[in-house]
């Protein structure tokens, strides 16, 4: 590698596999979620409109839980320099020491049966669990061919980078150069995130401010349009009434509110959590709140 590269290692983990197995499965769960909500369009208001209803938004939380899967695990890295070690995986960041790494090993090389954690599957083998060996294991990977175990002080991370052997070298390699300076132990969550981003003003402006919209729009809605079947766009230049559309449609809008709401305050907690990309939070978090007030608009003037 060249000179200038050689107190920095950067390795992405092994992505293939897990994007194989969650990209399907996100397309999956959106296509039922879809088709849920085109028929949940089409009824009338009853027992199996709830029905279709309560079951299309439950599938958003799985829809979610992959989708920040799939992020996550693009968005992901295994750092390592002459200060420490740097892990990033999505919101979650991991940064020790160089001193506090005391061993790096193969699965085979493990003196005690592997414990695996919460539903472990390719592209996301995460999560911390207790063993009667070591008193914390956190998995930090994505492929159990590519996995090595890391021990510290406090636990045994398990990461996946692509290049197992590489990585191993290329720790030794650092070794030998020795430390400039250590950074401290770093653990950030992605709750440390939004807590972090609870403090700025604008996050907590557009949180309140949005719900408050979404729930005028809701009872707007619901009181003006709950005993209709269908329901007139208006009429065209020449006074001939537009196209009329069941009132089912209308009570989607709503709920989509609250889903583009919820991505873009999601995206500002993303983009919030670097000095040069927190004005991009700011702006996505602004957009909340100009969608709701749009919804709100559009449901008073136009429908």
């Amino acid at each position: 590698m060249p000179n200038n590269e050689i107190s920095k290692y950067q390795f992405s983990p092994a992505r293939t596999l897990g994007l194989f197995v969650h990209l399907p499965l996100l397309l999956l769960l959106i296509a039922l979620d879809l088709v849920g909500f085109l028929l949940f369009s089409r009824q009338t208001p009853g027992l199996f409109y709830f029905v279709l209803l309560i079951v299309s938004l439950l599938l958003l939380i799985p829809i979610c839980f992959i989708g920040y899967r799939i992020f996550a695990l693009i968005f992901s890295s295994y750092r390592m320099e002459r200060d420490g070690f740097h892990i990033y995986w999505g919101l979650r960041k991991e940064v020790i020491p160089l001193s506090e790494i005391e061993w790096i090993r193969t699965p085979k090389e493990m003196p005690f049966e592997i414990p695996w954690s919460f539903l472990p599957m390719p592209g996301a083998y995460l999560g911390k669990v207790s063993t009667e060996h070591y008193p914390l294991m956190e998995f930090i990977g994505s492929d159990v061919l590519t996995m090595l175990f890391i021990g510290t002080s406090r636990c045994i991370f398990v990461i996946s980078p692509s290049k197992p052997r590489l990585f191993m070298e290329s720790f030794s390699r650092i070794l030998q150069l020795g430390s400039l300076s250590e950074v401290e132990w770093q653990t950030i969550r992605p709750v440390d995130w939004f807590s972090e981003s609870w403090k700025n003003r604008t996050a907590r402006f557009s949180v309140f401010t949005s719900l408050i919209l979404l729930a005028i729009l809701s009872l707007w809605i619901g009181f003006r349009f709950s005993s209709h079947q269908t329901i007139q766009l208006g009429y065209s230049e020449a006074g001939i009434p537009q196209e009329s559309i069941p009132v089912e449609n209308v009570l989607l809008i709503p709920i989509f509110g609250v889903i583009f709401c919820f991505f873009d305050l999601f995206l500002g907690m993303h983009f919030y959590q670097q000095e040069f990309t927190r004005q991009m939070a700011v702006i996505f978090w602004s957009a909340s709140v100009i969608i709701s007030l749009l919804l709100v608009l559009s449901a008073v003037f136009v429908l």
